[in-house]
């Protein structure tokens, strides 16, 4: 009689978790599906304001495109910036790291060879072997 019980307690339980355990799986699954159609939300609202800005950045350049156009029917064309001189560099600085991992920064001249580099690094870090 007692076994009877036991077993019958047993099989209970056992139906009670498994019961447990479905219910907790069509949860997560109801809040995955939640989530999903939240993303897919989402997704729809930046792929729509993209398009908005997209559209308003055209509107802007075809309402700037007939400024333009009105512009230089009543004034004169503007002539095209000239560009501005090429800068003459004279020197350049370098910055080395040596095999110690000590860093040395140096300018030099822009005549200066790779040589002269090299013959610099040799003498101030005191390496007899370098290059």
């Amino acid at each position: 009689m007692r076994e009877k019980i036991r077993r019958k307690e047993g099989k209970s339980l056992a139906e009670l978790r498994e019961k447990r355990q479905q219910d907790e799986m069509k949860k997560l699954a109801d809040e995955r599906r939640r989530q999903k159609i939240e993303d897919e939300k989402a997704r729809r609202a930046v792929l729509d304001r993209i398009k908005q800005d997209r559209a308003a950045k055209q509107a802007e350049r075809e309402s700037e495109k007939k400024e333009t156009v009105t512009n230089t029917n009543t004034v004169e064309v503007k002539q095209p910036a000239t560009p501005a001189a090429p800068k003459e560099y004279t020197e350049c600085r370098l910055q080395l790291r040596l095999p110690t991992g000590q860093p040395v920064v140096n300018t030099f001249k822009s005549e200066e060879t790779l040589g002269d580099v090299a013959a610099f690094i040799r003498d101030t870090a005191g390496l007899e072997t370098f290059g």
